[in-house]
């Protein structure tokens, strides 16, 4: 799968009395051109005008979970517990689905380092504006990441318009801070607004939840799993049905959009009779069962997401 991701082509708005004499008054004058450019930093690389960038690419790999049941097991299986093998192998397949797409922006250090980088300026810290580095899941936080957001510039040098609803994506440990932060009926503020005090109060300024509106909570059981030295990660980022830019991509083979189930044929039967599908495999007698899957995921531009991983240094 390869995916092009580019900026430009389009020239800024000019005034045409800016122009010269003779683009101006002729009318078969050349329009200026603006070369298209991958988004930049892409993987930290910056690419000059005209040249060929090149392609997102991933490639989707076959992944597969397997159960086999012995004979014997399923005669003495007084309780039926062997009955629900498919819905084994079923959470089995979705959990894989589920940790491989945490893998995708999480890594074992936190927020994935090929995804938030120092290029990107995506990170939840002082250098890019927030009041202090990589903060807990909290008010100011989440504030924090919105106004950082809201600063991204494309490789032209130009805003991009953060609109639309953001997901806000942490791991367990936020569970009941997202929740109360969601939930939260006023907020009071001696800061982006009020005014703060040193020994007394300042300037309390006493607003609307207006801070959780445009944001889908994402609980992700997975970020502590796949990010051992940072479980406190999280982040927000853009929804791709509000923003054409997406952060990263999953995607399945056609065919595979959810995992299939197989079975292993059974190859015994009785002397003059047909195959006994409950005696398995001629030889081992166990009957095999897995659930196939096949995908694949990329990272694409770090300027639609931000993220702390929460250590607050």
């Amino acid at each position: 799968m390869s995916r092009y991701l580019q900026d430009g082509m389009v020239t800024p708005l000019t005034s045409v009395e800016g122009m010269s004499v003779d683009l101006a008054g002729d009318a078969a004058a050349p329009p200026p051109q603006r070369s298209l450019q991958p988004p930049v930093p892409q993987d930290g690389a910056t690419y000059a005008a005209g040249t060929t960038s090149p392609p997102l690419q991933y490639r989707p790999k076959l992944y597969q979970a397997m159960a086999s049941v012995n004979w014997r097991a399923f005669i003495n299986d007084d309780l039926g517990i062997f009955r629900d093998i498919a819905n084994r192998l079923a959470i089995a397949g979705n959990r894989g689905i589920h940790k491989a797409i945490t893998s995708t922006y999480m890594d074992s250090a936190g927020p994935n380092a090929s995804l938030y980088t120092t290029g990107y300026a995506n990170k939840i810290i002082t250098a890019n504006g927030a009041s202090s580095n990589n903060p807990p899941l909290n008010a100011q936080g989440v504030s924090d990441a919105m106004k950082i957001l809201a600063g991204m510039r494309d490789s032209g040098g130009d805003p991009i318009l953060m609109q639309g609803r953001a997901k806000l994506w942490y791991g367990p440990q936020y569970v009941a801070a997202a929740q109360n932060l969601k939930r939260s009926l006023n907020m009071y503020l001696t800061q982006e607004g009020g005014v703060a005090g040193t020994a007394q109060p300042g300037m309390f300024v006493n607003v609307e939840n207006w801070l959780m509106n445009d944001l889908d909570l994402v609980m992700d059981p997975y970020i502590p799993i796949v990010s051992t030295s940072k479980p406190g990660s999280w982040g927000l980022t853009i929804d791709p049905n509000s923003l054409a830019r997406p952060s990263v991509e999953f995607g399945f083979l056609n065919g595979f959009e959810t995992p299939q189930l197989f079975q292993k044929l059974p190859n015994t039967q009785r002397l003059g009779g047909g195959v006994d599908s409950m005696m398995g495999d001629f030889y081992s007698m166990d009957q095999d069962t897995k659930i196939v899957t096949v995908f694949g995921s990329l990272q694409i531009d770090g300027r639609s997401t931000v993220a702390s991983n929460g250590s607050g240094t």
